[in-house]
């Protein structure tokens, strides 16, 4: 029995030779059971589970390859197969903790935000006499990002320094956005951003903004 399990798994190593064997036991249990269960791809299913980890790494760690020089766990991923193939589903699966985080983080969000806008319409007199001092307006502290610029995404990741992740169902629609509003300027941000360099925006008639360790994983 124990032999005839090892030839299936080396079997499937051959058709899809994704190196599962480096993943920790337990991930290597998901990877599995998500592939005969609901016919993940190996390699769609294991890359999924590596860009959750980045996302959820962030910059909480960063590894030293010698001496002054760190790299961090930002990932760049492209899911590329056939019409039918299983491609969104295995993402899905891999960042529902992340959203579930981030659907909490946005009811919490909502609660404050109906609180800040009750406290703003009143005026200085009623805050006094009800006891609230300047309100204070609160932010979504979010990990995924669908759609935006980098303007938006800057935006973003300056009230979650730990990092995001962006996810783009579709990679063609992610090119096209490239350059829409300056020529050359969103792939120097795409560029930086991989170098773990600090980013600077400037725009006329905002605010600017500045990243000093960004740190925007994408898939």
């Amino acid at each position: 029995e124990g032999l005839k399990k090892n030839s299936e798994a080396e079997q499937k190593a051959k058709q899809n030779p994704f190196p599962v064997e480096v993943f920790p036991k337990p991930v290597q249990e998901i990877i599995t059971a998500t592939n005969e269960s609901l016919k993940y791809p190996i390699d769609f299913i294991g890359a999924s589970l590596l860009y959750a980890v980045s996302v959820a790494t962030g910059n909480s760690h960063r590894l030293e390859i010698m001496q002054g020089w760190q790299e961090n766990a930002v990932l760049y991923l492209a899911f590329v197969g056939r019409p039918g193939t299983i491609k969104s589903h295995p993402i899905t699966f891999a960042l529902k903790p992340i959203e579930n985080r981030d659907a909490l983080n946005f009811q919490k969000y909502q609660k404050e935000k109906q609180e800040f806008d009750t406290i703003s319409n009143l005026s200085k007199k009623e805050r006094i006499e009800q006891g609230f001092g300047e309100p204070v307006k609160p932010i979504w502290k979010q990990h995924l990002v669908s759609d935006f610029t980098p303007e938006g995404l800057t935006e973003v990741h300056k009230f979650n320094k730990r990092g995001i992740g962006v996810y783009v169902d579709e990679l063609a629609s992610w090119f096209k956005n490239f350059n829409r509003y300056n020529k050359g300027s969103e792939e120097q941000f795409w560029l930086s951003n991989w170098s773990g360099k600090p980013i600077r925006i400037n725009r006329k008639g905002s605010e600017p903004n500045f990243i000093q360790l960004p740190f925007i994983s994408v898939t």
